[in-house]
C-alpha cells in the first residue's frame, strides 16, 4: 500500500495543546490515514538541522526532546513517545544518511503534529536532520530518492511552515494577517497546486516577500521534501488540509499529496 505525503504546518509549540479547528482537522486527518495505517513514520522536521551530513534518529526508543523555552508547564508534561524504526534506511545506504551521532531524538515539530495525528503514539517514527550544507536542489533530489519508502507503507511527513517569521510574531492567534505574510502564502501555493517544483525551489528568493516570509530556511525545507517525495505519483496539485495564518506571520498552510 503507497502512503500519502503529508506537509504541516505545525507554528506555535502551543498548538500540541489545542482545542481548535487546527487540532481538529489533525485529528480527522489521522482517522483518515489509519484506514490504510502506516507501518511507519519518516518525519523531517524544521527543528534538527546539522552540518555536512543529513542524519537519522537510530533509536527503537527515541527520546521526547523539548527543544523550546519560556512555555507553560503544560506543554513540558506532555508526553509523546512512539517507539523507533531504525532499519528504515537499511536498503538505502547509499544515499549516505547516517544515524544520529548526538543522541537526537523528536522534537517538538514532531511531537507537537503526531500527537493530534496520532494520538496513541503506536506507529513507529523516525526523524531526518535538514543539511545545512545542501541547496534547495539537493534536498529535493534527496527526496526524490526517499519517495519509494512510500511504496513499503511509509508515510513521509514534513512539518514546518510556508511563512514563519518569529520577529513579526503576534501572540494573539487570530492576529491579523500581516498582508506580506498573505502575499507569500499564496504565491508558493499557486506554484504547489501546478506544480511547478522548479520555479519554486529556484525562484523563491527572488519574490518581493521572501526575506520577511522566511528570514532562515529550515520551516520552509520540509515542504521541499514533500514535493520531491511525492512528484512521480502526484504531478497534479495537492490537496490543502488547511490554511490559516495564526499570529500574524506564521502560515499553517498544509498539505496532502497522494
Amino acid at each position: 500500500m503507497r502512503q500519502p505525503v503529508l506537509f504541516i504546518g505545525h507554528g506555535s509549540p502551543m498548538n500540541a495543546l489545542a482545542d481548535n479547528e487546527y487540532s481538529r482537522t489533525l485529528n480527522a486527518l489521522g482517522e483518515r490515514l489509519l484506514k490504510h495505517r502506516p507501518k511507519a513514520i519518516l518525519m523531517v522536521s524544521a527543528h534538527w538541522e546539522t552540518d555536512h551530513g543529513t542524519y537519522f534518529t537510530a533509536d527503537t526508543n527515541p527520546k521526547q526532546i523539548y527543544d523550546m523555552y519560556g512555555f507553560p508547564d503544560e506543554l513540558y508534561e506532555l508526553k509523546y513517545r512512539p517507539a523507533g524504526y531504525p532499519q528504515m534506511f537499511d536498503k538505502k545506504s547509499d544515499l549516505g544518511i547516517k544515524p544520529s551521532e548526538n543522541n537526537w531524538g523528536l522534537d517538538h515539530g514532531t511531537w507537537s503534529t503526531l500527537v493530534h495525528l496520532f494520538p496513541k503514539a503506536d506507529i513507529p517514527v523516525v526523524q531526518l536532520s535538514l543539511d545545512r550544507s545542501k541547496s534547495f536542489v539537493e534536498h529535493y533530489r534527496l527526496a526524490e530518492k526517499l519517495a519509494d519508502l512510500r511504496e513499503q507503507n511509509i508515510l513521509i511527513l514534513g512539518s514546518g511552515n510556508i511563512v514563519h517569521n518569529l520577529r513579526n510574531f503576534d501572540w494573539k492567534e487570530k492576529a491579523p494577517v500581516m498582508p506580506w505574510a498573505a502575499n507569500f502564502d499564496a504565491w508558493v501555493n499557486s506554484q504547489v497546486r501546478v506544480r511547478d517544483d522548479k520555479n519554486l525551489i529556484e525562484h523563491w528568493r527572488e519574490q518581493p516577500n521572501a526575506n520577511m516570509a522566511v528570514p532562515t530556511p529550515e520551516h520552509f525545507l520540509p515542504l521541499v521534501y514533500c514535493l520531491g517525495a511525492s512528484y512521480e505519483t502526484h504531478t497534479k496539485g495537492p490537496e490543502v488540509v488547511f490554511n490559516e495564518i495564526q499570529n500574524g506571520s506564521i502560515a499553517m498552510r498544509s498539505y496532502w499529496f497522494d
